[in-house]
């Protein structure tokens, strides 16, 4: 079948490609009719992609719902992990200070046996 251009309509379309034309493909939903001019045939592809875009349109939409809905979840996750994590530093600090007082008590102990030692020596030196 020859296109407008005289020729085939696979190469009409090729050069209409190659020439940056617009061109409609026809939809699954269209039914070209031999009654229909071929603007009419345009109007009803457009329509169709119209719908094919109201569609798309509609699950994009839910999409973005969707991604919503998972953002506030991860938001949520988020700020519980923030809330453990806080309670972790306090639980740090609170062990880092015990620990500290724990060493202070060990060094003052240390330093208490090094002096009784000091004495003993002392004292044993003293007595031989």
């Amino acid at each position: 079948m020859d296109g407008e251009d005289g020729y085939s309509t696979d190469e009409s379309k090729r050069k209409a490609d190659d020439r940056g034309d617009v061109i409609f493909k026809q939809s699954k939903k269209t039914h070209r009719s031999p009654h229909k001019t071929a603007e009419e045939n345009k109007l009803d592809q457009l329509i169709d992609m119209v719908k094919e875009i109201k569609t798309d349109q509609i699950f994009i939409k839910e999409e973005i719902q969707q991604l919503r809905n998972e953002q506030k979840l991860f938001n949520e996750i988020v700020n519980q992990l923030k809330e453990e994590n806080k309670e972790l530093k306090e639980q740090n600090q609170k062990i880092r200070r015990e620990y500290q007082e724990i060493k202070t008590e060990w060094e003052e102990m240390k330093n208490t046996i090094e002096i009784i030692d000091r004495e003993k020596r002392k004292n044993n030196i003293i007595k031989r």
